[in-house]
């Protein structure tokens, strides 16, 4: 490495490291969901039941994954749901709101505080004043009610209830409420965050709740921390990767990779990245860190499997073949695997657990394997989605 040669990291270093790091292997499961997000940095939670289906698939105990999530989540809030990177909504430890709001959040919120005042102004409604009545109104319900839904702060304050036309004379105008649309703004702005659901584990909908206090670190010390964490967790990764994952202009990218001497290695695609020797991250003492080394540690075995229908493909040996489409809830539809895999069979195993506790009936139901209704299930979601989305509608 002292003459400046890139270390090189193949395709087999890296899925090891993602088996390890995720708690895919089954020496590396979890204990508890704070184990999990803390392994992943954040758990994509546009859809409830994806939060539980991550953790299901990685705790040691897959029966446990509805009552420990809800717990974590709900009762000692150690996992809080949020909007995250790209406006979208995750689920993080309670200890990395503070970093995740000031690194994707400050910008993001300015821009939706703005074309809300925009689309109102537009709409002919009330101004900035009166939006900010209404704001402190609602939260101070809010923090009295501890968590409430929409329709339950709109009691307290009944100007949550006003509409106003969005977009007029467009293709895709619309009718807003004022309660969606600055419920999101303050959702963004780290105000407000998603609270227990009105239902069940898949239900999509909540309660809203305070969000935690939490200090304001300084933007780009905070956009060095999220990198570093997710590099730990999921490198290396390219300039592109990163950019996309945050959401951020590639100059923030950048001077976040700086500041936290991530160093380029080689792929057989372009550059990426990956944290210095002294960021080493172990996993469960298996010592599969970020260490440049000439010689790497041995990887995970791998094997070579077929699926049914698709192109074989290497895998590391104690991974679980994931899902690749969620196709309705609670299921998801994947590969069928061989007969020897016990890998497979355990994440099988961890779905059918999990909805077996919460929705008897729907375990007993196959999702469909027919490609034809696949696709054209998949291109009616893409159908029903197209023309521009308005703003607060996702």
């Amino acid at each position: 490495m002292s003459n400046g040669a890139r270390r090189y990291i193949g395709v087999a270093e890296r899925r090891a490291r993602l088996a390890l790091r995720q708690r895919l292997a089954g020496q590396a499961r979890a204990g508890t969901p704070e184990e999990v997000a803390g392994s992943l940095v954040a758990l994509h939670g546009t859809d409830p039941a994806t939060v539980y289906l991550a953790v299901g698939a990685r705790l040691a105990d897959p029966a446990a994954t509805v009552a420990e999530t809800g717990r974590a989540l709900y009762e000692d809030r150690s996992l809080v749901r949020m909007h995250g990177m790209r406006h979208t909504v995750f689920v993080f430890p309670t200890v990395l709101t503070a970093v995740v709001h000031a690194s994707t959040g400050l910008a993001v919120a300015a821009r939706e505080r703005a074309a809300l005042l925009k689309d109102m102004a537009a709409a002919g409604a009330p101004d900035v004043a009166w939006l900010k009545e209404v704001e402190e109104s609602a939260l101070a319900a809010l923090a009295r009610r501890g968590q409430a839904t929409a329709a339950e702060l709109a009691q307290d304050e009944p100007r949550l209830r006003e509409q106003f036309v969005y977009a007029a004379g467009k293709s895709y105008e619309g009718l807003h409420t004022v309660s969606t649309r600055l419920l999101k703004v303050l959702g963004v702005e780290g105000k407000v965050v998603r609270g227990r659901p009105l239902g069940s584990w898949t239900s999509s909908q909540f309660r809203w709740a305070m969000a935690p206090e939490h200090p304001e670190p300084d933007p780009a010390q905070a956009q060095a921390e999220l990198l570093r964490r997710w590099l730990a967790a999921c490198g290396p990764a390219t300039e592109a990767d990163l950019k996309w994952w945050t959401g951020w202009r590639v100059t923030e990218v950048r001077r976040a990779l700086s500041a936290i001497g991530a160093q380029p290695v080689e792929l057989r695609r372009p550059t990426r990245q990956l944290l210095p020797r002294r960021l080493v991250v172990q996993v469960r003492g298996l010592g599969l860190g970020d260490t440049l080394v000439p010689q790497p540690p041995a990887p995970v075995p791998l094997r070579h499997q077929r699926h049914a229908g698709g192109r074989g493909h290497t895998q590391p040996e104690g991974v679980a073949s994931m899902p690749r489409r969620l196709h309705g809830r609670p299921h998801v539809r994947h590969p069928a695997p061989s007969h020897n895999d016990k890998a497979s069979r355990i994440l099988q195993r961890t779905i059918r657990t999990i909805t077996a506790h919460t929705s008897p009936d729907a375990a007993a139901t196959t999702p469909t394997s027919d490609k034809r209704h696949t696709r054209s299930h998949h291109h009616g979601s893409i159908g029903q989605r197209s023309g521009r989305s308005a703003p607060g509608t996702g």
